[in-house]
C-alpha cells in the first residue's frame, strides 16, 4: 500500500493527518444502569455504564469520601480473531488491569470525592468491537456515562451539590510513516513507530499521557506536534460530549442576532450589554466576553478599546505600531491582559468572571504564534525559567492553559459545576 504522493500522506481510511475517524454517543444505551454511553470511535465500539453502589472500597470507610473506579473487557470476537474470556482463564491479562486503572484514575481527576459522599461509582467499559483506540473511547464515552449517574443522584438528592468539576476525553495520537497522525485505527496503530495516548480536560489540562517508541528514538519536536493534535481532536470530541449530555451551544451568528454596541465604559459592561441583549432577543441563557490589553503608561489603553486600535479591517500591526509610537518615551512598560465573561440567564440575573494576566510590553514585536497584541505581550507565567517570551512565541497549549481568558473560564466553571 502506498503511503506517499508527491510528499503527501495517504492514510488507509483516507483521512487528513488531523482528522477524527466518525465519533458517536448514544447516551442511556443500557436501561437498567444509573448512567451509560455506547460509544464509537469510527469503527471501534464500546458499551460504557455507570454503576451506583452505597458502599466504598475499605481504605475510605468513614472517611466521608465517595470513589470512581473502572472496569475493561474485550468480548471474544471484537477482535479479528477469537480471543479466550479472561473469566475462564482465571485471571485479567496485564493490559486489562493497565488500561481499567487508566480509566479510574482519568475519571477521578475531575472529581470531587468527598461531594460525592460515601458510595462507589463502577465504570465498566465493555468492547464490542476494537479497531484501535478502546481506551481511548472507554475514557470518553466513561465520563458521559458518570455525568448522567451523577445527574440521577441529583434528582433523588443523594448529592446536594455536582461532584463532577471537570470534562475530560482522550484520544490516541502517533507517528505512522514518518508522519504526526491523529486518532489511529487499528491499521496504522499496528504499524505506528510512535503511539500516543492522551487523557485532556475541556480547559486542554492534560491528565495522563502513554507514549512509547516502537522503533527508534525520536525528537521532542514530534511529541509538541503529537500534543497539538490531541488539543485539536479532544476540543472536538469535547463539543461531541457536551451535545451528548443534552447541552447546546448556539452562536449570536448561528441565530441571525444582531451585533450589538458596545458603548460601555469597562469591560464589565460590554461584557453585559452583549449578553444581556442575546438573551433578550434568543430567549436563551447567554455567555459573552469582553477582553483587551491594559498599558499603565497609556492609562490602561487601549483597554476596552483594544480591537477598534486595529481598525474595521482588524489589522493588529497597525494597533502595534500606534503602541509603539506611544510608548517611544515611557519608562514603564507594566501591562496585563484583561478576560471578563459574562453569563446571563433569561429572568435577567446575572453573573460576571473576571481573569487578568500580568505582564510587561515588549517592543518591537516578536513571535507569529497567537494574534492580536501577543507579540509584544510578555506574561508573568513563562514556560521556562531562563528566558521571557511573548504569547507570540509560547506553544499554543501553554498559553491557553495559562492565560487571562483561561483564569475567567476557570473561574465559570467552578461557578458551574459547584452549582454556586
Amino acid at each position: 500500500m502506498k503511503i506517499l504522493s508527491d510528499n503527501k500522506l495517504i492514510r488507509p481510511s483516507g483521512r487528513s493527518f488531523d482528522e477524527l475517524r466518525k465519533i458517536e454517543f448514544i447516551p442511556n444505551f443500557i436501561s437498567h444502569a444509573e448512567g451509560s454511553c455506547f460509544v464509537k470511535y469510527g469503527e471501534t465500539h464500546v458499551l460504557c455504564t455507570a454503576s451506583v453502589e452505597e458502599r466504598v472500597p475499605i481504605f475510605l470507610k468513614n472517611s466521608g469520601k465517595g470513589w470512581v473506579t473502572a472496569e475493561y473487557g474485550m468480548l471474544p470476537r471484537s477482535t479479528h480473531t477469537r480471543s479466550g474470556r479472561e473469566a475462564s482463564r482465571g485471571k485479567q491479562s496485564g493490559r486489562t488491569l493497565e488500561i481499567q486503572r487508566l480509566i479510574g484514575r482519568s475519571l477521578r481527576s475531575i472529581i470531587d470525592l468527598k461531594a460525592l459522599g460515601e458510595r462507589q461509582i463502577i465504570i465498566d467499559c465493555d468492547v464490542i468491537q476494537a479497531d484501535g483506540g478502546t481506551r481511548t473511547a472507554s475514557i470518553t464515552g466513561g465520563w458521559i456515562a458518570l455525568s448522567y449517574a451523577v445527574k440521577k443522584l441529583m434528582q433523588i438528592n443523594k448529592v446536594k451539590s455536582n461532584p463532577i468539576i471537570g470534562q475530560i476525553c482522550a484520544v490516541s495520537c502517533g507517528i505512522w510513516n514518518g508522519f504526526s497522525v491523529l486518532d489511529l485505527d487499528y491499521s496504522e496503530d499496528s504499524s505506528a513507530e510512535v503511539d500516543t495516548n492522551f487523557v485532556i480536560t475541556s480547559d486542554q489540562k492534560l491528565v495522563e499521557i502513554q507514549i512509547s517508541s516502537e522503533s527508534e528514538p525520536f525528537e521532542r519536536e514530534k511529541m509538541n506536534e503529537l500534543t497539538d493534535l490531541a488539543i485539536v481532536g479532544t476540543s472536538k470530541i469535547i463539543d461531541l460530549q457536551l451535545k451528548a449530555i443534552n447541552c447546546k451551544v448556539y452562536s449570536s451568528i448561528e441565530l441571525n442576532l444582531p451585533v450589538p454596541k458596545e458603548n460601555g465604559s469597562t469591560f464589565e459592561e460590554n461584557a453585559l450589554i452583549k449578553s444581556s441583549q442575546t438573551t433578550e432577543l434568543s430567549g436563551y441563557a447567554s455567555l459573552s466576553d469582553d477582553s483587551g490589553l491594559m498599558i499603565d503608561a497609556l492609562d490602561g489603553a487601549p483597554g476596552i478599546y483594544s480591537a477598534d486600535w486595529a481598525g474595521n479591517s482588524r489589522n493588529f500591526n497597525k494597533a502595534i505600531e500606534k503602541i509603539d509610537y506611544l510608548m517611544r518615551y515611557k519608562k514603564d512598560f507594566n501591562a496585563k491582559m484583561v478576560c471578563v465573561l459574562c453569563l446571563t440567564w433569561s429572568d435577567k440575573k446575572f453573573k460576571l468572571f473576571k481573569g487578568e494576566m500580568k505582564g510587561t510590553i515588549q517592543l518591537p514585536p516578536r513571535g507569529k504564534k497567537g494574534f492580536g497584541y501577543d507579540p509584544i505581550f510578555i506574561p508573568s507565567i513563562q514556560p521556562f525559567s531562563n528566558k521571557l517570551l511573548t504569547y507570540g512565541e509560547i506553544e499554543p497549549e501553554f498559553k491557553n492553559s495559562n492565560s487571562h481568558r483561561n483564569f475567567a473560564f476557570n473561574k465559570l466553571l467552578d461557578f458551574i459545576t459547584n452549582d454556586k
